[in-house]
């Protein structure tokens, strides 16, 4: 695709500049998509991997579509990194290479702090990644200090029924020790 810009009028008006442009765009040749392949994922499911792409063999490469694709991989959360590449598959055909690497699956934090009301605070954040290979997400946060006691958990499933929508789970708790 080649995009030229020509300069057809040019005027000042009241301090400000008039400019009428046009713009000369050639379309390039038209590639149909070969193959969508995924390499480097090794817990998570392909069906996963293909639902959000969303790019079937046989239709037009849409390079924005294409992209759009490793964009929403990349929002899964559950890879370190997401490339993509183009492979000549024959006349008029490009395969599409979406190149992954899984991050981690287990992360723990600890958490310590100190409040006038609760005075030292300390507790554990837990979370873990691509569950089942279905890129689902669990966290659990516990806290416990001398005055109260909490947590909370959360369970998340991305893209429930193959849409743009995440499911969200939520628990919490709280013991507080009464004023006096």
């Amino acid at each position: 695709t080649a995009v030229q810009v020509k300069t057809l009028n040019q005027r000042h008006r009241d301090g400000e500049e008039e400019v009428d442009l046009l713009a000369e765009v050639r379309s390039g040749e038209q590639y149909r998509v070969g193959a969508v392949e995924f390499k480097g994922e090794k817990r998570t499911r392909k069906s996963i991997l293909v639902r959000r792409v969303r790019i079937q063999r046989g239709e037009l490469l849409n390079p924005i579509q294409v992209e759009e694709g490793r964009s929403r991989l990349a929002r899964l959360g559950i890879f370190d990194r997401v490339n993509l590449s183009y492979k000549p598959a024959g006349e008029g055909i490009r395969d599409i290479l979406y190149e992954v690497t899984e991050g981690k699956r287990l992360d723990v934090g600890l958490l310590l702090g100190w409040g006038s009301y609760e005075m030292l605070r300390g507790g554990f954040d837990l979370q873990a990644y691509n569950l089942w290979g279905r890129a689902h997400h669990a966290e659990l946060k516990a806290v416990q200090s001398f005055k109260a006691s909490s947590g909370g958990f959360t369970y998340t499933i991305p893209e429930v029924a193959g849409h743009d929508l995440d499911f969200f789970l939520n628990a919490s708790w709280l013991r507080r020790e009464g004023h006096r």
